[in-house]
């Protein structure tokens, strides 16, 4: 099959040159000289053993065998094209692989992609900075900011395998603390099942049963707590309540005054105080 085969960079030059009736142009076309044309078609001739053009002064025009060949030619070289721009779109297709900083991408990039999902749907938009910026949310301990990553990017990009291994990854930590938790539960630690339950809704509120629990541990651990705040400057000073401009710069705590540790034939008995829990998800406001 192969050796019945023209010359094909002879046809490609013969093709250009039928279109536009000239040599020159040809060449133009195809980055080449007017000779290189020429010597093209004549080796082409000589292989078919057929005149394709006839040469004028000015011009050259095809024969009846060149007319007769240049049809299927162009019909080959645009199924050719055709078959070249369907593999390229299948190895590439739909695929836009964005690759920022993680600052940019948070701040501007993932907000103005959902217009940009709905003008072109399918268009499967990756942000390389994705994965580095949950590890980084998780790393400082800001489950909320992580998990509203995870939501946004899986209604651009609906079943993304960042998507499915970090929530995963939560799902799996927040089983365990419920299970610790109901392990402490069953011995009477209740400050220790409640510190698990409150972890665990930090880390993954949507474990089924897990609302329950915490609901349930609180009816059996009643607190009296306050908010205060702890200047980010100076985790030294005590935070003023009274001084709102201080506070909206600084770290909300839930600081525990009293917590009820067991009943007594008198009542119930609370210890003061037994620490605090910083409030994450707020963090610097």
């Amino acid at each position: 099959m192969a050796e019945r085969l023209p010359p094909l960079n002879a046809v490609r030059y013969f093709e250009a040159a039928s279109r536009h009736l000239s040599f020159t142009k040809a060449a133009a076309e195809l980055n080449v000289t007017h000779s290189a044309i020429s010597h093209q078609i004549k080796a082409l001739e000589d292989w078919l053993g057929v005149r394709l053009f006839r040469r004028l002064n000015r011009a050259v025009v095809l024969t009846e065998e060149g007319q007769a060949y240049v049809k299927p030619v162009r019909e080959a070289f645009e199924r050719l094209g055709e078959a070249t721009r369907e593999l390229r779109r299948r190895e590439g297709a739909g695929v836009l692989t964005v690759s920022v900083m993680p600052s940019f991408a948070a701040k501007w990039l993932v907000p103005r992609l959902r217009g940009f999902r709905d003008a072109h749907p399918d268009v499967d938009v990756r942000i390389s900075a994705t994965e580095k910026l949950v590890e980084g949310y998780v790393a400082a301990d800001n489950y909320w900011t992580a998990r509203q990553m995870l939501r946004n990017l899986a209604e651009l990009v609906p079943d993304h395998p960042v998507v499915a291994k970090w929530e995963g990854q939560f799902q799996q930590e927040a089983a365990a603390l419920l299970a610790e938790g109901r392990e402490a539960e069953q011995a009477g630690r209740l400050r220790d099942a409640h510190r698990a339950g409150r972890r665990l809704m930090h880390i993954w509120p949507d474990l089924p049963e897990g609302k329950q629990f915490i609901d349930s541990i609180q009816s059996q651990y009643p607190r009296v707590v306050v908010g205060v705040t702890l200047p980010a400057a100076d985790a030294g000073e005590p935070g003023q309540l009274h001084d709102w401009a201080a506070r909206r710069r600084s770290r909300l705590l839930c600081r525990t005054l009293t917590e009820f540790v067991g009943r007594t034939p008198e009542g119930g008995k609370y210890h003061c105080p037994v620490g605090e829990i910083e409030i994450g998800e707020l963090g610097l406001v």
